[in-house]
């Protein structure tokens, strides 16, 4: 059940998790991990689930007991061996990450409507991020989203990436293309840790480069934060992703 990043499959592991296998295979710096693979969870999903025609409005009463199910899964007794030797062999802290049937996929991502879990350091924790990463598929804005493009949660499966959190010095989004501008990338940066972005508290500096060509960027907001070699080392890595994976990319921290 527990599977080296470097073999992840879209049917085994999930859309996250089989792009990240492919960005590895690229040769490109992915943080090395495992992911556990959607049989585990499969196998902790309860006899009966709630109706897939349950209102939306309904949604969150509806999935009680299927919310107390995945709360109260333990690992075998091998299977929390194999996560306790993963988490010596990659090293605290790691990043929980949720990697389900649907996420990255052509004509929609997911990002950000599945349960990621930082600063794991030890293997209740983890045990606890991968219930959390579960029940996250039976929110109501997972239903909703999932409705939305004709589909259930009943459809879908989904798989959580173990892998070694990286701290960072600047946090941001990145873009191949820009919406309005799609001749070039877009890079969104500041200082402040990943949830100020997220909440708004942190106004980030707003950088447009052209795909090809010198890495010179228009700028927008609080001075530039990134020294022009780490502008081209981003520029690379979002051009050769793109490449990698036959379509437009984004990434950010989390």
């Amino acid at each position: 059940m527990l599977i080296p990043l470097r073999e992840a499959t879209q049917e085994r592991c999930g859309g996250k998790a089989a792009g990240l296998r492919t960005l590895l295979d690229a040769g490109l710096p992915v943080p090395e991990g495992y992911c556990l693979d959607t049989g585990a969870y499969r196998a902790a999903l309860p006899a009966a689930l709630p109706d897939p025609a349950t209102p939306l409005r309904a949604v969150a009463a509806a999935c009680g007991d299927l919310d107390t199910a995945l709360a109260r899964w333990e690992p075998s007794s091998a299977l929390r061996d194999a996560l306790a030797r993963a988490c010596a062999e990659l090293g605290a802290p790691l990043a929980l990450r949720s990697s389900a049937s649907c996420e990255d996929q052509a004509g929609h991502s997911a990002a950000g409507l599945f349960v990621t879990t930082l600063e794991v350091r030890a293997l209740p924790a983890l045990v606890a991020a991968v219930r959390a990463s579960w029940a996250s598929l039976w929110q109501p804005a997972a239903w909703a989203a999932l409705r939305a493009w004709g589909r259930s949660p009943h459809d879908e499966a989904m798989a959580v990436v173990l892998q070694r959190q990286v701290r960072a010095r600047h946090s941001g989004f990145a873009a191949s293309h820009d919406p309005e501008q799609p001749s070039r990338l877009r890079i969104e940066a500041t200082c402040g840790p990943p949830l100020a972005l997220a909440q708004g508290t942190a106004v980030p500096s707003v950088l447009l480069l052209p795909r090809a060509g010198p890495a010179r960027a228009a700028t927008s907001g609080p001075a530039p934060l990134l020294a022009p070699r780490i502008l081209e080392a981003l520029r690379a890595a979002l051009l050769r992703s793109e490449q990698a994976l036959g379509a437009a990319v984004e990434a950010r921290t989390r």
